[in-house]
C-alpha cells in the first residue's frame, strides 16, 4: 500500500528533525561549543549536502 505524498513528507521532515537533534548534541558536548554554533554547523552541514546533491543531478542530466 503507498503512501500520500503529505505523509511521506512529513515522515521525512520528522527524520530530518531527529537527526539533527542528534547532531546537536554530538556538536555540543565539544568544549566552548553553545547550541547556536551547533545549529549553524548543521545548517552549513545542510547546505553543502544540498549542493553535492544538486551536482550529482546534474551530472545525471
Amino acid at each position: 500500500m503507498r503512501q500520500d505524498p503529505y505523509t511521506s513528507l512529513t515522515m521525512l521532515r520528522a527524520a530530518m528533525v531527529e537527526e539533527r537533534r542528534a547532531l546537536v548534541q554530538r556538536i555540543l558536548k565539544a568544549p566552548k561549543v553553545t547550541l547556536e554554533h551547533a545549529e549553524l554547523i548543521c545548517y552549513l552541514q545542510w547546505a553543502i549536502e544540498a549542493v553535492d546533491g544538486a551536482r550529482r543531478d546534474e551530472i545525471k542530466e
